[in-house]
């Protein structure tokens, strides 16, 4: 796994369903980014 990042906090430390929605819409700018380069992700052969 990579470096846990500010969404993982955001989001981990949510007091409610609405807290969560922010993060998650804040990580969908990065998301894919995220998830190939500072987190390794290699799609299925």
């Amino acid at each position: 796994m990579g470096p846990r990042t500010e969404t993982h906090d955001k989001v981990l430390n949510a007091k409610s369903l609405e807290d969560i929605s922010e993060a998650y819409g804040v990580w969908t700018k990065t998301y894919d980014q995220d998830l190939l380069e500072n987190f390794g992700y290699q799609a299925p052969a």
